[in-house]
């Protein structure tokens, strides 16, 4: 096993999530983890299992197997697969996947949970998370916290907020699906333990004890630390008409539309026969407890599917344009802000200066660790660049890749800034990432990563400041920052390229551009979130 930053006595994570068609509630607890200042690792055991054993119950109910799924198909569909390898490429060592045995299911849930304690080789905490389970990093964290100030703790039994409906919960506390011992989802674990039920969960030591019942935290305590999460059990259609397949829950979908549609105080058993009775049921109310994390997650990963439509391909007409300036032009210094994987721009500006065949230079400016990583094992796989780097920036070939911040810290717009540029950009009609309610966090931890700062004009005074091309494509809200950089340290003749101009990132950018008499426009298109070329000379030409 690889230790990922374990720390003596830090106690180290192991969540574990058994999944199967988990999209579109999967990628939101990576951003989680990624998020917590703990070791951690994230197991995933995914494909389908056989309602035998433990999920035996559902058979003289009516449940089955859904058509599609066989022997011969037993793995997800839904592109969970594809999710689950490619973040595993990022992230070998905290992602660990236990794919589904080949040409057959798997026999019962309690086969899956079994994959896991093998790979435990130290004290942790083994995390049981459901796919559609939301926690914060805040509660995981605090409960982390619990059991390190208590040694002798040995579970931990949670409330949650369990959902009927994209916006309905039970809010009945002791009665169906609030019970005090109806949600145990953390065992200090220790080797030698094993999975001996998966429902309910019962983890076992070398003496056969229940460890969940030895020394636990009880609901009650965990809640009074503020600790919970949410539990999407019915709040996608798409989960009713699985429930209702897969454990025989007879008119599940109908029922469950039923319920969706009505408004006030119900009882769930109204509407699903499966329920208990004695439960309440209300809409959600945000203002009285918090976010629903999965609208939350829903909406981010709209505007994140809306902000991959900024992303650069070799055929696009950007792509084009600059591949054109580079050779007709003899444009041979070059600086970019915004990397990210490396695969856009940067290979276009990159792959263009190689093809030259001259000697050339090139800068590109990554702020987010994870992505600068990607670029370098993409740039090393071109050429481009040689050998793997933990300075704030590393040479080989004619590219240099940093990592760190573009601007100087005290530069960065401040909350009420970013927020007035937002209701200014809305009223133009231009897109604007992220939720409403979050776009200040959002954007603030877009840029927030510790490092080096003030790379953009360290890039710049290595060429002396006379770069013969520069592009500016960082984060959405320090657009302006970048570009009064730019006109601040440029010392001679240069193209300027702003990506993204019809969108909060660069709209003011191109408007003082339309003003400014240093600057000719050359190109201005409106392909995806629309691009600007322009010739900046520092020193104005004179009115004839």
């Amino acid at each position: 096993m690889v230790a990922v930053n374990r720390r003596e006595g830090a106690l180290p994570l192991e969540f574990f999530t058994l999944v199967f068609n988990g999209m579109p509630f999967l990628p939101y607890h990576l951003e989680v983890w990624r998020r917590l200042e703990l070791p951690w690792r994230w197991h995933v055991v995914e494909g389908a299992a056989d309602l035998v054993k433990d999920t035996s119950w559902s058979v003289p109910l009516g449940g089955r197997l859904p058509p599609a799924v066989s022997r011969w198909n037993p793995g997800s569909s839904d592109g969970t697969r594809e999710y689950l390898q490619k973040i595993h490429r990022e992230e070998p060592e905290r992602i660990v996947l236990h794919p589904h045995p080949k040409h057959r299911l798997w026999r019962g849930k309690v086969e899956m949970i079994r994959q896991i304690t093998p790979h435990l080789h130290e004290p942790c905490l083994l995390w049981q998370v459901d796919v559609d389970e939301f926690w914060t990093p805040e509660s995981v964290q605090r409960l982390h916290g619990l059991f390190l100030a208590h040694p002798d703790r040995t579970s931990a039994f949670l409330h949650c907020e369990y959902f009927i409906g994209p916006q309905r919960h039970v809010v009945s506390k002791d009665t169906w699906a609030t019970g005090a011992q109806d949600w145990l989802r953390v065992w200090r674990f220790r080797k030698g333990m094993r999975w001996k039920d998966h429902e309910p969960p019962r983890l076992v030591n070398s003496r056969g004890q229940d460890v969940g019942k030895i020394h636990p935290f009880s609901r009650d305590e965990t809640r009074r630390a503020g600790i919970s999460f949410q539990h999407f059990a019915y709040a996608l259609e798409s989960q009713v008409q699985f429930k209702e397949i897969y454990y025989g829950y007879k008119g599940a979908v109908e029922k469950w539309k039923q319920l969706v549609s009505s408004r006030g105080p119900l009882t769930p058993d109204q509407f699903l026969p499966w329920a208990q009775p004695g439960a309440n049921s209300m809409e959600w109310d945000s203002h009285r407890h918090g976010p629903n994390l999965l609208e939350q997650h829903l909406q981010t990963m709209e505007s994140g599917s809306k902000r991959d439509q900024k992303s650069v391909d070799g055929s696009s007409s950007l792509a084009v344009v600059l591949r054109e300036l580079i050779l007709t032009q003899g444009l041979r210094k070059i600086v970019e802000t915004g990397t990210f994987r490396g695969c856009g721009t940067s290979s276009i500006l990159a792959g263009a200066l190689e093809e030259t065949g001259e000697k050339v230079s090139m800068h590109t400016i990554e702020v987010n660790p994870k992505n600068h990583r990607a670029a370098c094992r993409h740039f090393r796989a071109k050429g481009w660049r040689r050998g793997f780097w933990r300075m704030p920036w590393q040479s080989g070939g004619f590219l240099q890749a940093w990592c760190g911040l573009s601007l100087k810290r005290s530069e960065l717009p401040s909350r009420e800034t970013i927020r007035s540029r937002c209701r200014e950009a809305e009223k133009k009609g231009l897109y604007v990432d992220f939720a409403a309610d979050r776009r200040e966090e959002d954007y603030g931890r877009e840029t927030g990563f510790r490092g080096a700062d003030d790379l953009l004009r360290k890039c710049l005074r290595r060429m002396e400041n006379r770069p013969d091309l520069v592009l500016l494509d960082s984060a959405g809200h320090v657009g302006w920052e970048e570009f009064q950089v730019f006109c601040q340290e440029v010392k001679s003749p240069c193209w300027l390229v702003l990506d993204d101009v019809f969108h909060l990132k660069h709209d003011v950018s191109l408007e003082a551009i339309r003003r400014d008499p240093r600057f000719q426009i050359h190109r201005l298109e409106k392909e995806k979130f629309g691009y600007c070329i322009a010739r900046f000379e520092p020193v104005a030409p004179a009115p004839s």
